[in-house]
């Protein structure tokens, strides 16, 4: 169920945020790199997410290894690195330079918000539950694994991990 963030109660949406720039049409899946489905990628791995994009992104040729190899290069080695959520729930983006912020107990920007669900929302908004919650944890991963795809775009890297390649991204 998608949510339209601007019903929610305030007491969990953070409106003065620093911007968050989320491309409307990322979407955490259950096999992307950092959801509970998989382990988390390798250098050796290409960056699997899922998107939605344009009918003219999904028609790139396929990468040799040496390119794909190049791409993957320019990704943060902390994409590399499974995120935990800490303790007290609040997680900061360890990217060189990046200033996110995700505390699950606390507000969190609005943008963020719309890629959950009503249920998920209703959970944090709770405030009841550990940084051992697997729920907790899981809804943490779907929000990194957003805000990393977010950083590949920003590289204009895109990795298809359905039909696995990994190709430069129009801007």
């Amino acid at each position: 169920m998608e949510i339209d963030a601007a019903n929610f109660e305030p007491s969990i949406i953070d409106d003065t945020a620093a911007p968050y720039h989320i491309e409307p049409d990322l979407k955490a899946t259950p096999d992307s790199p950092t959801g509970h489905a998989k382990s988390a990628p390798t250098r050796h791995s290409i960056v699997e997410h899922q998107t939605n994009l344009p009918v003219e992104m999904s028609s790139y040729p396929i990468l040799s290894d040496a390119d794909a190899m190049h791409f993957l290069s320019k990704v943060p080695s902390a994409l590399f690195d499974p995120p935990i959520l800490p303790p007290d729930c609040q997680w900061v983006c360890p990217v060189p330079g990046c200033l996110s912020l995700f505390d699950l107990k606390g507000k969190l920007p609005r943008q963020v918000l719309e890629h959950l669900t009503f249920d998920e929302i209703e959970f944090l908004k709770t405030r009841g539950f550990t940084s051992k919650s697997h729920r907790a944890i899981s809804i943490f991963l779907v929000l990194v694994d957003i805000h990393y795809n977010q950083h590949l775009m920003d590289l204009g890297i895109v990795a298809d991990s359905k039909v696995s390649r990994i190709h430069e991204a129009t801007r």
